[in-house]
């Protein structure tokens, strides 16, 4: 090699993933010179896009939460990125359902609608919808209060896992499935609670009931999209 040609970096990360690119672009933005690593002929790990036949798919990121205009998360994006991100709201109702021969339920936010969409089909097990997203409601809180720990001494995190260990054993370590079938007996309903398994790539007898929280809590929130696709965030930051 000429040594004419050595270059000296200040860090080198390996990797160009979500992971990888943002602490990339974080170590750049405060003054480092950063070397991106990368095996794919592709930058972006989870933020590619692919056509086929004319559509488009997002093979990893396809929503976001707490990146509406006032969110702190979002303003760590735009601090990330050269050119800020446009993100669009997911609509009232964020999906359908399918069950046999039936209509399609629709799944609406926030919560309250979500309830409303599932008695409208289900009047006879109003007291079962209730109980599920009461515990929908529980559950996300406990996950709330675990991922906070993350970020806190050891001896502070133990304590208040401790201290809400009930809540833990009872959203955190039972399956979609084990909590469904505690609230109704009607298969159909327990399918209604349980249809969005997928996204968790895991079946509900697999699955732990804390996983789909996340995307619960997201859903019926404030969940955005990336405009343009997750692409996108590779070509702005």
């Amino acid at each position: 090699m000429d040594k004419g040609n050595t270059q000296t970096w200040n860090a080198i990360v390996v990797g160009s993933g979500m992971g990888g690119m943002t602490s990339a672009a974080a170590l750049s933005k405060m003054g480092h010179k950063v070397l991106l690593l990368e095996q794919y002929k592709t930058l972006g790990g989870l933020t590619h896009s692919f056509s086929r036949e004319g559509f488009s798919w997002d093979v990893g990121i396809h929503y976001l939460g707490c990146v509406a205009p006032d969110d702190r998360e979002r303003g760590m994006i735009d601090w990330l990125t050269h050119t800020p991100m446009e993100f669009e709201p997911m609509g009232a109702v964020y999906d359908n359902l399918h069950l046999k021969d039936a209509a399609p339920i629709t799944l609406s936010r926030p919560f309250e609608a979500q309830e409303r969409d599932l008695k409208d089909h289900f009047p006879n097990e109003t007291d079962a919808i209730e109980a599920w997203i009461a515990a929908l409601r529980e559950g996300r809180d406990t996950m709330y209060t675990i991922a906070s720990t993350r970020a806190m001494p050891d001896f502070v995190g133990q304590m208040i896992e401790w201290w809400n260990h009930k809540a833990i054993d009872k959203w955190c370590k039972r399956t979609m499935q084990e909590v469904a079938e505690s609230i109704t007996q009607n298969p159909d309903l327990v399918a209604a609670f349980t249809a969005q398994w997928g996204i968790m790539a895991g079946a509900p007898t697999r699955q732990v009931l804390a996983c789909m929280l996340w995307f619960t809590a997201l859903f019926c929130t404030a969940a955005h999209g990336i405009r343009w696709g997750a692409a996108r965030r590779l070509q702005t930051i």
